[in-house]
């Protein structure tokens, strides 16, 4: 499975490359000024149209065209905008952010600790009571868990991968592809929240039994205290509590579970379609007055490095 990190720059260089010139020429006309615009690396299939994306620099606002190098109505394209900035959330998701989560060591930090847990287990088996060994089994068990769902996040990182990788080479997106993307979206988020939970619920038995441990392990072992250090350690650095900040966080991945819109869906959906270029029908009365701040734009999930793709 894939697990490299996509060339964006590469992509960006190449889009416009891949589009038809009558696409470039509207795109050109609807410019203003000394605006730059960049395609969105990718074509959009829908309802037997190919759509493309293109943004506007600095203000950030949005046209869809068509493929024949016409600009459709904001009825029309306001799908097509939001159908993009699924794939742009896929991106940011299991491209971008999961990087840094193939960074970090937790396969190999959850062995370390089932091990630690079996060489204390092991010298101090005479000293342990039926609770004690209780709540080491429950350290043991959400360690082993930790590992089942990383793997759960990287089988999700990987298919989310080759799904983009489809796109890109292809420069063409289908509802499938969204569907799909989303579907391993939601697997990543899952895996993820199940395990920051079963962290949580653990807490204080794993608690308890570091403050057990600290009776039973007898002065003279220094080798044994230092397991316990280390694993003192890694219990410290483990979820333990909800901080303040993190709650709307996470009550916004559950209603992203239950397959509801979260707050920040929406807002930037809302800036998205009021940014767009795309004229209103003659026979429509829309407030689609351009908002004076700059737009969210695709880019929380295509952009977060924007400036390093157009270098």
């Amino acid at each position: 499975m894939n697990m490299k990190k996509l060339n964006m720059k590469k992509l960006w260089r190449m889009a416009e490359k891949r589009v038809p010139n009558r696409v470039v020429q509207t795109v050109k006309q609807y410019k203003r000024g000394k605006e730059t615009y960049y395609f969105l690396p990718f074509n959009l299939e829908y309802k037997g149209e190919i759509y493309y994306c293109v943004q506007y620099e600095p203000t950030e606002q949005i046209l869809v065209v068509r493929e024949d190098g016409t600009v459709p109505y904001y009825d029309e394209a306001k799908k097509v905008i939001e159908l993009s900035a699924r794939v742009a959330a896929a991106n940011a998701a299991l491209n971008i952010r999961a990087e840094h989560l193939l960074r970090t060591r937790t396969i190999q930090t959850y062995r370390h600790i089932l091990s630690l847990l079996e060489k204390i287990e092991k010298e101090l088996k005479d000293r342990l009571s039926p609770e004690i060994r209780e709540d080491l089994e429950t350290f043991r068990q959400v360690s082993k868990y930790q590992i089942e769902k990383r793997r759960e996040m990287e089988d999700a990182i990987a298919r989310g991968r080759e799904v983009l990788e489809k796109v890109f080479q292809e420069f063409r997106v289908t509802e499938e592809d969204i569907k799909e993307m989303r579907k391993l979206q939601l697997q990543l988020g899952k895996a993820m929240y199940d395990r920051n939970q079963a962290q949580l619920r653990s807490f204080e038995k794993r608690e308890r039994l570091m403050r057990a441990l600290i009776f039973r392990i007898p002065p003279w072992k220094i080798l044994l205290w230092m397991r316990y250090l280390i694993l003192l350690f890694y219990h410290r650095n483990m979820m333990n509590r909800i901080r303040p900040e993190d709650k709307k966080p996470i009550q916004e991945m559950e209603r992203a579970f239950r397959g509801e819109y979260t707050d920040s869906d929406i807002a930037i959906l809302h800036k998205m379609k009021r940014s767009a270029r795309n004229p209103s029908a003659p026979s429509t009365n829309l407030d689609r007055e351009i908002p004076k701040e700059n737009v969210t734009s695709w880019s929380n999930g295509f952009i977060g490095d924007r400036n390093d793709f157009r270098s």
